[in-house]
């Protein structure tokens, strides 16, 4: 391609030699230029170039605290964030789990030692220490088996002695039995006994007693025998026989002690008759009773201890009714604590600043698009200006291409 060649392109095709009158090149003299030359011109532009375009570069920063237990990552608002979450838990009850800041987790045996000689020791992955009590049974049903917590097992034989001359004291199987020594003589008109000083066992003859109310005698094989003379049974009294004086009457005293009821003695029913006091009062909303002879009619309470509801009895059934609390806004949350209403505003924020939010107490949280027209007419409110940078670049990548071909 000679030079009257490449003058005659279309300046269509290089739209960006328009926009950067100040570079214009003499593509004759360049063709004189040796290619080094050429090339350290064309390095040259590339600042010039980039200045133009004012583009940016972003590069990461670098996070690493040097702390192993840390998370390290980089939040685009706050910049760099440290977070004390490294899981160091590695499911075994018998380590303890730490974090070093250097080496990262230690997991370090624990020690299940307990220093009691009445239990063993272990340690289970999944449930960590366990003391099981030591077995000190000797199988010896006579001795006492122990354990001190310093000595261990201890096996102490039973003393069944109780000290009492009277009983025959064994051992068997591990119970002690104290087993009365036998006195009876098989004579129901002795009192047989044994003296718990000497061991003696007495049988002493009863006396079976009897007086102007009732005649006694004693059978060997019966022991005593009584037989009253009797007073008489007179319906409504009362009577009593005196040892001494002998029978004596009075009238029936009828009394359950009972502040509620009528008492008192019945000829027909030949005794005494105890009616409670009738004190229902007809009100199913009441719970009747009678306290010291006084009837009460205590109304029934309902309370369900809730401090928002309206409590009250009706035909026996407790009723509970919650307060309203609506203030008929759409615009808030309405509910009753401790017996107060409450109307709090409901929050529209949606998270997106383009949006305005708002709300109406008919229709509830409204969301409107931002209106983001700045009113200069120099400015364009849209994303166009980032496709006309891009253009740009390309024409000037264009351009640079088509120089190193002609040069080569």
């Amino acid at each position: 391609m000679n030079v009257t060649m490449l003058k005659d392109v279309p300046t269509i095709l290089f739209p960006a030699m328009t926009m950067m009158p100040a570079l214009t090149i003499n593509v004759t003299k360049l063709l004189d230029v040796p290619i080094l030359k050429f090339l350290a011109m064309i390095m040259m532009l590339v600042p010039l170039i980039l200045a133009i375009l004012n583009l940016c570069q972003n590069e990461d920063i670098d996070c690493d605290d040097h702390n192993a237990c840390t998370t390290d990552t980089c939040d685009s608002s706050s910049g760099c964030v440290y977070s004390w979450d490294v899981e160091c838990d590695d499911n075994n009850a018998c380590t303890e789990d730490s974090c070093d800041c250097t080496e990262g987790c230690v997991h370090t045996d624990i020690a299940c030692d307990d220093y009691n000689a009445c239990t063993t020791d272990d340690c289970s992955h999944e449930d960590g220490c366990s003391y099981t009590p030591v077995d000190c049974d000797d199988n010896d049903s006579c001795t006492e088996d122990s354990c001190d917590y310093q000595y261990g097992c201890q096996h102490k034989t039973y003393t069944c002695d109780d000290s009492n001359p009277c009983t025959d004291d064994v051992c068997e199987e591990g119970v002690c039995y104290n087993t009365p020594k036998t006195v009876d003589d098989d004579n129901l008109c002795t009192d047989d006994s044994c003296d718990e000083t000497t061991g003696e066992i007495k049988n002493v003859e009863i006396d079976c007693g009897g007086d102007a109310c009732m005649s006694a005698y004693c059978e060997p094989t019966e022991g005593c025998i009584y037989w009253s003379m009797g007073c008489g049974a007179v319906v409504c009294m009362e009577s009593s026989c005196d040892p001494v004086d002998g029978c004596s009457f009075w009238d029936t005293v009828c009394d359950d002690n009972n502040t509620c009821t009528y008492d008192y003695c019945s000829q027909e029913t030949a005794g005494c008759v105890y009616e409670l006091f009738d004190c229902n009062d007809n009100n199913d909303c009441t719970e009747d009773s009678c306290v010291n002879g006084e009837c009460i009619n205590q109304q029934v309470l309902c309370d369900d201890y809730n401090t928002c509801t309206i409590d009250y009895c009706w035909e026996g059934d407790c009723q509970y009714e919650l307060l309203d609390c609506s203030d008929y806004s759409l615009c808030t949350a309405d509910y009753c604590y401790e017996g107060s209403c409450y109307n709090d505003e409901i929050d529209c924020e949606d998270y997106d600043a383009c949006t305005v939010d708002d709300c109406d107490a008919n229709a509830g949280c409204t969301y409107s698009t931002k209106n983001c027209d700045d009113a200069n007419v120099c400015t364009d409110d849209s994303s166009i200006q980032r496709w006309d940078v891009s253009m740009l670049l390309l024409n000037t990548m264009m351009i640079t291409t088509v120089l190193m071909i002609i040069v080569i």
